[in-house]
């Protein structure tokens, strides 16, 4: 019995059973886009954010502070800093401008010469890059607070509500709960996106068709009478 030993797996490895079974309910039934309000994105965002909760767990991190997409990532307050990295190395590094004075005085070798020295005063302004946002700002977010880096190219920074206790079952009692409520409110309204689009729901006006105005009724003078002859 003869056993092949493959030395390649840097063009190619064959996969464990445990990652295909692990891997078979997504490539079979699972089809759909995470990102979709559909039934079949629903469930798909559903099996996304479990595997992220199973390999949050194993590396000791909490799967609910990051949140991401294909264009999207939203970080809540963290503990690693690696794990604020994760956003912080999408982020293009921006110009800062510093002025610095530079001045100086010459004395004059003549000393006929009816100038005793020279004296000259300068800005020199340079550039350097520096990051948007440092990791240390992530771990030390207050709470409620966020950044969204959205579509990809733009950075938000979040401020959200907290409740307080309240005896209103209108009002939701943490965080967690708001951001459900905030997200279901979101899939029931993104088929409808035509009428909630430009920040409020879009208003039926029933116009009434316009008649024309009588003679001479914006002029201000009476209109002419003519008599009979």
């Amino acid at each position: 019995m003869s056993t092949t030993l493959d030395l390649d797996h840097a063009a190619t490895a064959p996969v464990r059973r445990s990652a295909l079974e692990a891997m078979w309910p997504a490539l079979t039934g699972v089809y759909g886009n995470p990102s979709s309000a559909h039934e079949a994105g629903r469930a798909a965002a559903a099996l996304l954010e479990d595997a992220r909760a199973r390999v949050a767990r194993a590396i000791g991190a909490r799967a609910g502070q990051v949140i991401g997409n294909f264009n999207t990532v939203q970080m809540l307050r963290v503990r690693e800093t690696a794990t604020a990295e994760l956003l912080t190395g999408q982020l293009p590094k921006v110009n800062v401008l510093s002025r610095t004075l530079v001045s100086g005085a010459t004395d004059t070798a003549d000393p006929h010469a009816a100038t005793d020295f020279t004296s000259s005063s300068q800005d020199r302004v340079s550039a350097s890059g520096v990051p948007l946002i440092e990791p240390a700002h992530i771990v030390s977010l207050p709470k409620g607070q966020m950044f969204s880096f959205q579509e990809g190219g733009q950075l938000w920074k979040v401020r959200m509500p907290l409740p307080k206790p309240s005896p209103d079952d209108a009002m939701p009692k943490d965080l967690q709960e708001l951001a459900q409520r905030m997200r279901a409110t979101y899939n029931e309204q993104a088929g409808q996106w035509w009428k909630t689009s430009g920040g409020g729901p879009t208003l039926d006006f029933a116009l009434e068709p316009q008649t024309a105005p009588p003679p001479h009724a914006d002029s201000g003078k009476d209109a002419p009478v003519q008599e009979a002859p």
